[in-house]
């Protein structure tokens, strides 16, 4: 076994693709750094590839170790942060999420938002890897924004689980992009950036498809007994 490498033997056809698991971890949560640590455990039960946490300059030495003895790939990455259009704080850190697209000794990664896990049989968790035959997929959001009541207009990518083939020329292109004038939204605000570059038309970030709103998806059912979101699909992400 190669560490991110799967063969995977089919009709004539052999995978040896490099592909990983990542979540990005912006400073020292504790329930975050948890639930990291029970999608570790999820991913463990349904995949072989690698698991990366993305960490912060800001994350401290204890939990960059916790997250190693718990068998996660730490890796530093430095801030992105938003474009000067935006002047909102809060998500200064969301934007550090264009880093997938620099792990370029990946072929194709998945990220998942800390608060998101796998659920499944077998290797069911890996089909997302081979259902996304595109440079770049991502489940839209459909559900009304909790904060403004406002549905996203067009094409409204959910950011908290995407499949993303990197590349340096992308990811280079995508830090030095600015931010279209009116798009402010503060609560989703790398979603609205990735939806809009993937809108236009001379993009290089190539071909996109859309994944089953199953793969990143809320009950409400469960608001009342864990205070946070489950989603469920038939090859299995929760959010946790």
């Amino acid at each position: 076994k190669i560490a991110g490498k799967k063969f995977i033997r089919g009709a004539g056809a052999v995978n040896t693709e490099r592909r990983a698991w990542v979540t990005l971890l912006t400073g020292d949560s504790y329930n975050n750094t948890l639930m990291i640590g029970t999608q570790l455990k999820s991913i463990r039960q349904v995949s072989e590839y690698d698991h990366i946490t993305m960490v912060l300059p800001s994350v401290s030495d204890d939990t960059r170790s916790y997250l190693s003895s718990i068998g996660t790939n730490v890796m530093e990455v430095l801030p992105i942060y938003p474009p000067e259009t935006i002047e909102n704080w809060l998500y200064d850190d969301v934007f550090s999420k264009l880093h997938i697209w620099n792990l370029t000794h990946y072929d194709q990664v998945t990220f998942l938002d800390a608060d998101t896990f796998l659920f499944g049989d077998g290797h069911k968790g890996d089909q997302i890897f081979q259902i996304c035959d595109q440079d770049f997929c991502g489940s839209e959001r459909k559900e009304q924004n909790r904060r403004t009541q406002e549905e996203p207009d067009g094409l409204w990518i959910n950011t908290g689980v995407m499949v993303v083939r990197p590349s340096k020329q992308k990811f280079n292109y995508l830090i030095n992009t600015r931010l279209p004038k009116g798009m402010t939204n503060p609560v989703y605000l790398e979603e609205g950036f990735i939806s809009e570059v993937l809108l236009d038309p001379s993009q290089p970030l190539g071909t996109y498809n859309l994944l089953d709103w199953r793969y990143n998806t809320c009950s409400e059912q469960y608001f009342d007994k864990i205070h946070q979101c489950v989603s469920s699909t038939n090859s299995s992400l929760y959010k946790y």
